[in-house]
């Protein structure tokens, strides 16, 4: 940052995604995407365990 100062904790301006935000938008919806994939995957697992746990007693 600054000879004065030094760097920051967490370097605000250093970081990956600034300057570069085509790459930001493309984490962003790879994120979004593998979080709703993750869900919807989650749920048929737990309805499937219910469902067994449920018919087994």
């Amino acid at each position: 940052m600054s000879a004065q100062y030094g760097t920051p904790a967490f370097p605000i301006l250093g970081n990956l995604f600034r300057g570069n935000y085509g790459f930001a938008l493309f984490f962003l919806v790879v994120l979004v995407i593998f979080g709703v994939a993750w869900e919807k995957f989650l749920r048929n697992l737990l309805e499937r365990l219910i469902k067994i746990i449920s018919t087994s007693t």
